[in-house]
């Protein structure tokens, strides 16, 4: 009997185990991320309806996905070409779908986040979505006549219902599954429209005139209908009341309350017949575009301006917290980085107008300077100490990176300036103008050489600096290459027919890299010979137009980004495009090779910088900035570096669950990862941790603690006497399984001094 017992018991384990590995599978391999939330507005939030899951988009592209019970960041699931219109999850939380301004819908699977159908049946803008309670349908409608309803078993287009107008605002199914209801707007009869269809014979039962046309809600009983503030009795369609200038609206579960968010105002929660507001939480003055109730009824979502979301308890009528904490969409499309391309100084300019300059070897904050909050520039001398930048007024500024004190300023005032570029030992400093470009020597400010140029947009010093390349604007859109010697024109390149936003010598100065586009027209990377003048050949044709282009220390590469998100890497003999691969809701604005031409740092204008090893086809590294001046960058093998604020927005993701850092984190703490992975090649100090490779160990969190006795939520299978460790200020401390069951073990520590420093929720290894 005993034995048929131990028997069914194992077996529940087992099953246990495997249930739980299901869970987790497509995404068991640890993660250490960052919580950098959305880089521009978030637009759309949606609950999982078994609240285990937040989805997001926003202005960015980037559909993200969060831990719903600790508002951390899980991942990025993928991204639009142009921001999100809508997330939505189906009612059985099986999947996740997304639409854009891209014209596409995107399916995923929530049990692996794998990617399972990208539809391609709009024409135009697609801006809502609904499913229908059962799972089995889904509705889309954008700026089209037409509303298409897809069949989640094949995801194919069962139904295509053309309402003969210009576009269709909103869809939405009614919870009991009986109607569908679609609002647009008819600019002839200047009136909105709300039809309200069967779905079993997608007849028009009901026809609301004049009402708002967008936000469309349903009540739970499915009686009463909202449209963006405006509320219907389905069975008669007569307006009973108003919520004004809300935003968003959305049910309580039990109907009892209409919450509704109002731009700048906050939350309100409201009569849901009347509409009248019976209490008001506040938001900071922070626009809500988009809410979403979770399931329990209590917590709220709110997609807000500035790239963060905010959860607020209904009940207690306040703002709980901000689930990230980047500066990343305040003004993000102002904001630059700037690096050496060793990784020891960075540059992070926010929209506000502050550019901050970092020692990346000690992690250090050197100065903060005002610059303009549109159009400032900064240049690094790559061998050299100095880096130069544009402040207020026109002026162009020398600072020593050791000190992060002003050197000296040009004199003067430099007007319609597009260009500076120190040179490799920081003794030249090229100054572009529209009409003029100018080397002058920058311990002295003596002017070396001054070119007239026409409609100069963009400028570029050789390595040896025997040459400047000027990329002119429209008309022509040529390069001309100056001698430095003389000011004489040595040749002018042409082929492109729109804006050329980058330029790049070889390291031998033999030939250069020029990308162009802008409004879908000449999207091209172009390799010269500056010898002879000729076009070598022509790397990239499509794909948005060309940001940033560089080429490797030898030569013999040439990596790009462009608008679309896309990473290119090629061969610069033959041409041959050796990878491509697209970074998931980044605003990509640099490239440029590591020193050991190894690896490539990746720039975006949210402040974050990304290293790809070329060897192993990966990126490796990921850095951010935060509020409050705080950085952070995270290591796809566990180790990081950050400031004591920085560390705040790091954790671990296993699969589906969020494990937060803990005491462990200390091990892993590695001063100068950037320049070490940059190729820097003086020696760094470290402190080394105990060799821990978290990526194949890491199993699981501990789930309570009692003295020396111990419970560990564990993502594998454990058994009796299995020693297993966490990390303590970077030491291991090792506990024993006494009692393995489904997926919690129960374990002891084995020095009874240990237990003390054993807390609920830190990461155990095996």
């Amino acid at each position: 009997m005993i034995k048929r017992i131990m028997f069914l018991l194992l077996i529940l384990a087992a099953v246990s185990v495997i249930l739980y590995a299901d869970e987790i599978k497509g995404n068991s391999s640890p993660e250490l991320v960052i919580n950098t939330g959305h880089s521009s507005d978030v637009y759309t939030v949606d609950f999982s309806s078994n609240g285990k899951f937040l989805a997001s988009g926003g202005g960015d592209g980037a559909v993200k996905i969060w831990d719903a019970a600790t508002g951390r960041e899980l991942r990025i699931a993928g991204s639009h070409q142009g921001y999100v219109s809508r997330v939505k999850f189906s009612p059985d939380s099986r999947f996740l779908v997304s639409c854009g301004r891209d014209k596409k819908i995107q399916i995923w699977k929530t049990e692996d986040w794998s990617l399972l159908e990208v539809l391609d049946g709009h024409d135009a803008w697609v801006k809502s979505l609904s499913f229908s309670p059962d799972s089995r349908m889904l509705a889309s409608s954008g700026e089209e006549p037409e509303i298409i309803i897809w069949n989640t078993e094949n995801w194919r287009k069962v139904k295509i219902i053309n309402e003969q107008v210009e576009k269709v605002d909103d869809v939405c199914f009614s919870p009991d599954g009986k109607f569908m209801a679609s609002g647009f707007y008819n600019k002839s009869a200047y009136k909105g429209t709300v039809l309200i269809r069967d779905t079993a014979t997608w007849s028009v039962v009901k026809t609301i005139n004049r009402p708002n046309t967008e936000k469309l809600c349903f009540s739970p009983d499915s009686k009463t209908l909202v449209a963006k503030g405006e509320i219907y009795t389905l069975l008669s369609g007569e307006k009973t009341g108003t919520i004004f200038n809300s935003t968003s609206t959305v049910f309580s579960p039990d109907g009892k309350s209409i919450i509704a968010s109002k731009a700048f105002d906050g939350v309100f929660i409201n009569n849901p017949v009347t509409g009248l507001s019976t209490a008001q939480i506040s938001l900071n003055k922070t626009y809500a575009w988009d809410i979403a109730i979770h399931p329990g009824g209590t917590l709220l979502a709110v997609a807000l301006s500035g790239g963060t979301i905010a959860y607020v308890d209904i009940n207690k009528k306040k703002e709980l917290k901000r689930l990230s904490d980047t500066d990343a969409g305040l003004q993000a499309f102002y904001a630059r980085i700037y690096y050496k391309n060793d990784g020891t100084f960075v540059a992070r300019k926010d929209g506000g107008g502050n550019l901050t300059l970092w020692n990346m070897i000690s992690g250090i904050r050197i100065n903060t300077y005002r610059v303009p909050e549109k159009g400032a520039l900064c240049t690094f001398s790559e061998k050299g100490k100095l880096f130069a930048y544009t402040g207020a007024e026109g002026k162009v500024v020398l600072i020593d990176t050791g000190t992060g004190k002003e050197v000296r300023s040009y004199p003067g005032v430099i007007s319609t300036l597009q260009t500076i570029e120190l040179n490799r030992d920081g003794t030249r400093l090229l100054l572009a103008q529209w009409k003029t470009v100018k080397l002058v020597d920058t311990s002295t400010w003596k002017e070396i050489i001054s070119i007239n140029t026409a409609n100069n947009m963009l400028a570029k010093l050789s390595p040896d600096g025997r040459f400047i390349a000027s990329a002119s604007g429209s008309p022509d859109y040529n390069i001309t290459i100056y001698n430095t010697a003389d000011g004489k024109i040595k040749t002018v390149l042409k082929g492109h027919s729109n804006r050329i936003h980058t330029l790049d010598f070889s390291p031998d100065g033999k030939r250069i890299i020029s990308g162009s586009g802008e409004d879908h027209k000449d999207n091209s990377l172009r390799v010269w010979d500056l010898e002879s003048g000729n076009q070598i050949s022509t790397l990239a044709k499509k794909g948005g137009f060309i940001y940033s282009a560089a080429f490797s220390p030898d030569g013999k590469k040439i990596a790009a980004v462009s608008t679309f998100r896309k990473v290119m890497l090629f061969d610069a003999s033959g041409g041959s495009t050796i990878t491509e691969f697209e970074v998931k809701g980044a605003n990509l604005t640099k490239i440029s090779f590591s020193v050991d031409g190894r690896r490539l740092l990746i720039g975006s204008s949210e402040g974050v910088i990304r290293i790809y090893d070329i060897e192993t086809n990966a990126i490796i590294a990921t850095s951010a900035f935060t509020k409050g001046n705080e950085y952070v960058l995270a290591s796809s093998d566990g180790r990081y570096d950050a400031t004591k604020g920085g560390i705040e927005n790091l954790h671990w993701v296993s699969g589906n669950e969020v494990i937060m850092l803990g005491d462990f984190d200390k091990g892993f703490h590695k001063k100068g990862l950037l320049p070490l992975l940059a190729g820097y090649s003086r020696k760094i100090e470290e402190r080394a941790p105990d060799a821990v490779d978290v990526s194949k160990q890491l199993i699981g969190k501990i789930g309570s603690v009692s003295g020396r006795e111990i419970t560990v939520n564990s993502s594998r299978t454990l058994a009796m006497g299995d020693k297993i460790f966490l990390l303590s200020g970077g030491k291991k401390v090792t506990i024993e399984v006494t009692f393995p069951m489904m997926t919690v073990a129960k374990c002891k520590t084995l020095n009874a001094a240990d237990s003390g420093k054993i807390k609920k929720g830190m990461p155990v290894f095996r």
